[in-house]
This record gives C-alpha cells, structure tokens and sequence, in this order.
C-alpha cells in the first residue's frame, strides 16, 4: 500500500489522529449526520485494521493510470489526491467531498473538523485541486462532480465560511 510519509502513522493505527472537534459532542450538535454516521459503524468502520507495510508515495504514482500526488494536508497531515490528467480527473478524497457524513451536508464542501485534523489548512489545500483545472472530482463521499474543479472548490469555500 502506498501511503504519504505524514500518514505512515495513521495507515498504522487508523483513528488515531485527533480532530480539530471532538467526534461524540459534534455529531450531538449535529443531528443530520447521526444516520450516516450509523450506516458506517454498522459496516465495520471502526474496526478497520491497521497496515504496518507500507511504501512512501512519490510525485508520480506507480499504479495504473500514473496519477500526479497533490499533497492537500489538513483532513489528515499525509492526506493526498491523485491527478489523473488523461483522464481529466482529480480523486479528491476528503480534501473535497460532495456528502459530509457528519453533518449530512450535501454539495462540495470540505469534510467537518470531527473528522479534520486542521481546517484552516484543509480550506488552503482547495488551492492545489484548482491548480489541477480537472472537470470531474471523485470525493471520499459522495457523487462525483462533473461541473469542474474549480466550481467545486468555490462551493466548498462558501460552504466552509457558513460553517
């Protein structure tokens, strides 16, 4: 498994990074994420296992497609997205997503702090996805987005002032 040297930890002992907010008392303030929440825990989400081996990403990726890395930190320190240029797609994860699980928010946005180690730094990373001047974006949850990048990544800043 490739992972980026700032998530060797996490890929390790997944959940182990700390949120900007605590999970439990933001999901409370949060009602609208309770079931999508549930559907994860009942689907074994924390009880993924760890994997100790693993190999550090580089600029290019050696797997199909060869996709560019774009470090975009914040969700987690080692979050990355992958660029595939000939395919005119950038895979997001939760750098960018278009459902947020803990909230039920709908539209791109970026992933709530309870699952966010920094969001001022989450928002900056937006930034490197725009660069990428992709038209579709694969979330970490959610649809895909076929209106371009760049109309994403606007949303999810509206979106992250209102929160």
């Amino acid at each position: 498994m490739f992972v980026h040297p700032g998530d060797r930890d996490l890929a390790a002992h997944p959940y182990s990074y700390r949120p900007q907010q605590n999970r439990f008392g933001f999901v409370l303030a949060h009602p609208g994420g309770l079931r999508p929440l549930g559907r994860m825990l009942l689907a074994g989400a924390v009880t993924v296992d760890g994997i100790d081996e693993v190999q550090d990403l580089e600029s290019r990726a050696d797997v199909p497609g060869n996709p560019w890395i774009i470090e975009t930190p914040g969700h987690t320190d080692g979050h990355v997205a992958l660029h595939f240029a000939d395919r005119d797609a950038v895979i997001a994860g939760d750098a960018l997503v278009t459902f947020d699980p803990y909230t039920g928010g709908i539209g791109p946005r970026v992933v709530a702090p309870a699952a966010t180690a920094d969001m001022a730094t989450a928002v900056a990373s937006l930034d490197l996805l725009v660069d990428t001047e992709a038209q579709h974006v694969l979330p970490g949850h959610g649809p895909e987005w076929s209106g371009g990048v760049r109309a994403a990544v606007a949303q999810a800043r509206r979106a992250a002032g209102a929160a």
